[in-house]
């Protein structure tokens, strides 16, 4: 095979892809990214039963940590096994002589980093978190709970997001313009 169309063409048959060999499906990368996805949402799951059940603060804290180290774990192996979807892929057609180079299109590898990319930013956040939760009190991990805009109003300007805050006071009184409220019973509101 000298020529590079009938090279081309040698490439394109079904019988030489079939033996491209995916360095994404076997490699150390993807198996610890599927075991730290596994502990993080495992150790996610132990910290919200255990907050739940009125377990110890420091330990449901301690466990909360280790999920997160879990989640951290995942990022950083997620982005190794993704860059893999950038490599070439190679067949190979005679053995030890000749291969097929073969190459994602652009678009899939890009959406094959857009996955490390959410899980960083889920991770960030989740810092963000744990910092808070260690001075004001832990929160559940699993659930997401709708709050007052009232509330998010006196938050801090970065953690408006969550009730994570130093500055939540709860009830506010009714100013005048707010004082027909006081005719609904707790039926009709």
């Amino acid at each position: 095979m000298t020529d590079a169309i009938e090279m081309q063409q040698k490439c394109m048959e079904e019988k030489v892809k079939l033996n491209i060999r995916n360095n994404l499906m076997n490699c150390t990368s993807r198996s610890i990214t599927q075991g730290a996805l596994f502990g993080w949402a495992l150790f996610k799951g132990v910290h919200d039963i255990m907050l739940s059940g009125g377990g110890e603060p420091f330990t449901c804290l301690m466990v909360g940590y280790l999920a997160t180290a879990f989640q951290g774990l995942a990022v950083a192996t997620i982005f190794l096994w993704s860059m893999g979807a950038a490599e070439v892929f190679a067949a190979q057609i005679v053995e030890g002589e000749c291969y097929c180079l073969y190459q994602l299109p652009w678009l899939d590898s890009m959406l094959g980093l857009s996955s490390p990319f959410a899980l960083l930013l889920i991770f960030c956040i989740k810092l963000q978190s744990l910092g808070k939760a260690a001075l004001y009190g832990d929160y559940m991990y699993s659930v997401s709970y709708h709050m007052p805009f009232h509330l998010a109003k006196q938050s801090i300007l970065w953690t408006r997001g969550t009730l994570l805050s130093p500055l939540v006071t709860g009830h506010q009184a009714l100013r005048p313009e707010q004082a027909w409220l006081d005719n609904f019973t707790h039926q009709q509101v």
